[in-house]
Protein backbone atom coordinates (compact mmCIF):
# COMPACT_ATOMS: atom_id res chain seq x y z
CA UNK A 1 0.00 0.00 0.00
CA UNK A 2 0.73 4.03 -0.29
CA UNK A 3 2.78 5.68 2.67
CA UNK A 4 2.42 8.90 3.84
CA UNK A 5 4.92 11.28 4.33
CA UNK A 6 5.30 12.73 7.67
CA UNK A 7 6.97 16.35 6.89
CA UNK A 8 4.63 17.26 4.42
CA UNK A 9 1.62 15.53 5.96
CA UNK A 10 1.96 17.96 9.05
CA UNK A 11 3.08 20.54 6.66
CA UNK A 12 -0.40 20.27 4.86
CA UNK A 13 -2.28 19.57 7.71
CA UNK A 14 -0.82 23.45 8.98
CA UNK A 15 -1.59 24.79 6.04
CA UNK A 16 -5.25 23.38 6.19
CA UNK A 17 -5.80 24.98 9.89
CA UNK A 18 -4.65 28.47 8.88
CA UNK A 19 -6.97 28.29 6.09
CA UNK A 20 -9.63 27.08 8.62
CA UNK A 21 -8.81 30.30 10.73
CA UNK A 22 -10.72 32.34 8.21
CA UNK A 23 -13.64 30.69 9.85
CA UNK A 24 -13.06 33.01 13.14
CA UNK A 25 -13.43 31.36 16.53
CA UNK A 26 -15.51 29.55 15.93
CA UNK A 27 -12.96 26.63 14.02
CA UNK A 28 -10.71 27.69 17.29
CA UNK A 29 -10.73 25.02 19.58
CA UNK A 30 -10.41 22.43 16.81
CA UNK A 31 -7.73 24.07 15.42
CA UNK A 32 -5.96 24.47 18.87
CA UNK A 33 -6.41 20.48 19.30
CA UNK A 34 -4.85 19.90 15.71
CA UNK A 35 -1.90 21.71 16.12
CA UNK A 36 -0.90 20.25 19.66
CA UNK A 37 -1.82 16.72 17.96
CA UNK A 38 0.55 17.63 15.19
CA UNK A 39 3.55 18.77 18.01
CA UNK A 40 2.82 14.77 19.35
CA UNK A 41 4.16 13.36 16.31
CA UNK A 42 7.11 15.27 15.62
CA UNK A 43 7.87 15.41 19.51
CA UNK A 44 7.76 11.76 18.75
CA UNK A 45 9.51 11.12 15.74
CA UNK A 46 12.60 13.10 17.30
CA UNK A 47 12.69 11.31 20.46
CA UNK A 48 12.56 8.53 18.46
CA UNK A 49 15.59 9.81 16.15
CA UNK A 50 17.94 9.14 18.69
CA UNK A 51 16.47 5.70 20.05
CA UNK A 52 16.82 3.88 17.19
CA UNK A 53 19.99 2.39 14.89
CA UNK A 54 21.30 5.30 12.30
CA UNK A 55 20.01 3.00 9.41
CA UNK A 56 16.54 2.63 10.42
CA UNK A 57 16.11 6.19 11.37
CA UNK A 58 14.82 6.96 7.50
CA UNK A 59 11.79 4.72 7.85
CA UNK A 60 10.77 7.47 10.51
CA UNK A 61 10.14 10.18 7.59
CA UNK A 62 7.29 7.40 6.71
CA UNK A 63 3.83 7.00 8.66
CA UNK A 64 3.92 3.79 8.43
CA UNK A 65 7.74 4.14 9.65
CA UNK A 66 7.14 5.85 12.33
CA UNK A 67 4.18 3.77 13.81
CA UNK A 68 5.92 0.64 13.58
CA UNK A 69 9.37 2.22 14.97
CA UNK A 70 6.85 3.45 18.01
CA UNK A 71 5.25 -0.03 18.12
CA UNK A 72 8.65 -1.66 18.50
CA UNK A 73 9.73 0.03 21.56
CA UNK A 74 10.94 -1.83 24.56
CA UNK A 75 9.15 -1.71 27.42
CA UNK A 76 6.30 -0.83 24.76
CA UNK A 77 4.07 2.49 25.35
CA UNK A 78 1.43 1.24 23.91
CA UNK A 79 -1.42 -0.99 26.04
CA UNK A 80 -2.56 -4.13 24.81
CA UNK A 81 -6.18 -4.29 22.97
CA UNK A 82 -5.26 -0.79 21.47
CA UNK A 83 -4.55 0.96 24.10
CA UNK A 84 -2.87 4.40 22.81
CA UNK A 85 0.22 5.75 25.46
CA UNK A 86 -0.49 9.46 25.08
CA UNK A 87 1.63 11.69 24.38
CA UNK A 88 2.55 9.40 21.28
CA UNK A 89 2.82 9.84 17.65
CA UNK A 90 -0.31 7.31 17.20
CA UNK A 91 -2.30 8.85 19.55
CA UNK A 92 -1.59 12.45 17.54
CA UNK A 93 -1.79 10.68 13.93
CA UNK A 94 -5.01 9.43 15.31
CA UNK A 95 -6.64 12.58 16.19
CA UNK A 96 -5.47 15.04 13.92
CA UNK A 97 -7.20 12.11 11.33
CA UNK A 98 -10.28 12.53 13.23
CA UNK A 99 -9.92 16.27 13.68
CA UNK A 100 -9.39 16.41 9.16
CA UNK A 101 -12.11 13.97 8.60
CA UNK A 102 -14.79 15.91 10.84
CA UNK A 103 -13.96 18.76 8.93
CA UNK A 104 -14.11 17.50 5.47
CA UNK A 105 -17.54 16.14 6.62
CA UNK A 106 -19.06 19.55 7.65
CA UNK A 107 -17.93 21.10 4.14
CA UNK A 108 -19.45 18.30 2.22
CA UNK A 109 -22.78 19.23 3.77
CA UNK A 110 -22.44 22.33 3.41
CA UNK A 111 -21.45 21.87 -0.79
CA UNK A 112 -25.27 19.60 -0.59
CA UNK A 113 -27.34 22.39 1.23
CA UNK A 114 -25.53 24.83 -1.20
CA UNK A 115 -26.37 22.95 -4.14
CA UNK A 116 -30.11 22.77 -3.05
CA UNK A 117 -30.26 26.31 -2.36
CA UNK A 118 -28.97 27.18 -5.66
CA UNK A 119 -31.48 24.50 -7.72
CA UNK A 120 -34.26 26.19 -5.53
CA UNK A 121 -33.32 29.69 -6.48
CA UNK A 122 -32.79 28.62 -9.96
CA UNK A 123 -36.32 27.34 -10.06
CA UNK A 124 -37.37 30.62 -8.41
CA UNK A 125 -36.12 32.47 -11.18
CA UNK A 126 -37.02 30.77 -13.79
CA UNK A 127 -40.22 28.83 -12.96
CA UNK A 128 -40.86 25.22 -13.00
CA UNK A 129 -38.21 23.27 -15.11
CA UNK A 130 -39.99 21.87 -18.46
CA UNK A 131 -40.97 18.22 -18.24
CA UNK A 132 -39.73 16.14 -21.26
CA UNK A 133 -42.29 14.81 -24.38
Amino acid sequence: GKDVDVARFCAATRAYCELLRKFGRFAGPSIANVRMCLAKIETAQQSLVHRITQNKRRSLRSMKGLLKAERALEPPIHKPGGVLFDPSAAMGLLWVRRGLHMWAETFEQQVEVLKERIKAAKKAKNGPEPTQV
